[in-house]
């Protein structure tokens, strides 16, 4: 048996403030393109990264060179880089694709997505892995785990989820606007004596 990864979410995605660079995220594509699974948020990014890194730049000779250039083409003096903001990471997609056997998610998650992506993205966001483990025909995964994470400027930490037997439930209350009042009661009872 081995491992695969079912999906990787965020957990409240309306709060997550997540982003990179596109220089980061176009190198990190050159670099693992091959490497990374069928499904990879990097991918979804690609054409907002060519269209950012492709911005020409004006040296001080009046060259214009690609933003991507260190140097300029002409005089060799150093480009000044614009400003770049960040891509918005609307997903986590880090996962292979449904039909077939395919392990590259699972393989690729520790060394390329928790060490090489984590320390590039910037904001924060929580998020969750769910994996398991692939019957020896391939085909199912069984025994579904979940582990919970929170990414936080260039940094992942693993959370736990403790349940302990007799913790007391939470309480919910409806809304206001249908919650009874004791001035309610007091009124059916008046409404009773008469």
């Amino acid at each position: 048996m081995s491992t695969r990864i079912d999906s990787v979410t965020f957990l409240r995605p309306e709060r997550s403030t997540l982003n990179i660079d596109p220089r980061d995220a176009k190198k990190l594509l050159d670099k693992y393109d091959g490497d990374l699974p069928e499904n990879c948020f990097l991918r979804e990014l690609e054409d907002k990264i060519n269209s950012q890194t492709k911005e020409k730049v004006k040296c001080a000779c009046g060259t214009t060179s690609y933003g991507n250039a260190k140097f300029c083409r002409e005089c060799g003096a150093k480009v000044v880089k614009k400003s770049v903001a960040g891509l918005e990471i609307n997903c986590l997609d880090w996962h292979d694709d449904d039909s077939g056997y395919d392990e590259t998610a699972a393989n690729t998650f520790f060394p390329i997505f928790v060490n090489k992506v984590v320390p590039l993205l910037r904001g924060q966001a929580e998020g969750s892995v769910t994996y398991g483990e692939v019957n020896d025909d391939g085909e199912d995964i069984n025994n579904y785990k979940t582990s919970h994470f929170i990414i936080s400027d260039g940094q992942l930490v693993w959370c736990e989820i403790q349940l302990h037997p007799g913790a007391d439930a939470p309480v919910f209350t409806p809304n206001d606007e249908y919650e009874e009042s004791d001035d309610d009661e007091d009124e059916d009872e008046e409404d009773d004596d008469r």
